[in-house]
């Protein structure tokens, strides 16, 4: 009897070439258990004829009888049909086949694992745009060794040099001629009429004062 086995590297595989010489029943699996289970397994019957005319390949008395206990046939084919080998009807298969498509259980599994995705989704877009509140934000600063007072004082400072520097920009853009969008336009036009409508306002105010006074002196000085 010859045994070989050979080691299949992952993602890998061989090709086995040997010569049908030796007559007998030659099981080929895998070593593997669950491979095995799986059915990972092929039988080769090489010259059955000559293995019936050798003695040593006959089965025992004590393998007959053990086979007759647990209601396994030792004659005929993979069925037990000894008239048609090629009937294979009964013979053992593999129990629990996976089977073909999507079944309830997988459905369900789908399921509840997209609806918890689109959850985590919702979650992480609910939590990434509400932020956090000022209580929470000084409690997390104190936490990490900063001082909330010198870190407004930081961002009030900040946002002064972006005012500049936004004024900057605008006169710099009507020094050089350019022209903002629509939207602009109009926003300027809006604030240059209530401007003009305040110093109108304030021009009546200051006429309205000055009668006044002149009046008063005219009467002052009829008295």
């Amino acid at each position: 009897m010859i045994r070989d086995t050979f080691y299949v590297r992952p993602l890998s595989s061989f090709v086995i070439r040997f010569m049908a010489d030796n007559p007998g029943v030659w099981f080929f699996h895998c070593h593997i258990e669950w491979h095995l289970m799986q059915g990972l397994a092929l039988v080769l019957v090489e010259a059955p004829d000559e293995i019936q005319n050798t003695a040593s390949q006959q089965l025992t008395d004590n393998h007959i009888q053990v086979c007759k206990n647990i209601g396994v046939p030792y004659v005929g084919n993979a069925a037990g049909n000894s008239e048609n080998f090629l009937d294979l009807t009964g013979q053992n298969v593999q129990q629990q086949t996976i089977p073909t498509g999507f079944t309830k259980k997988g459905i369900i599994a789908m399921t509840f694992t997209c609806f918890s995705g689109f959850l985590g989704m919702v979650s992480l877009a609910t939590y990434g745009l509400a932020g956090i509140s000022t209580g929470e934000e000084i409690e997390l600063m104190e936490d990490l060794g900063i001082d909330p007072e010198e870190e407004l004082e930081r961002e009030e400072q900040e946002d002064g040099v972006l005012h500049l520097d936004n004024r900057d920009s605008r006169s710099s853009n009507f020094a050089y001629g350019i022209t903002g969008s629509e939207d602009d336009k109009e926003k300027e036009s809006d604030s240059n009429r209530k401007n003009n409508i305040k110093s109108t306002v304030i021009t009546t105010q200051l006429t309205g004062t000055s009668d006044a006074n002149e009046s008063s002196n005219v009467h002052s000085s009829h008295y």
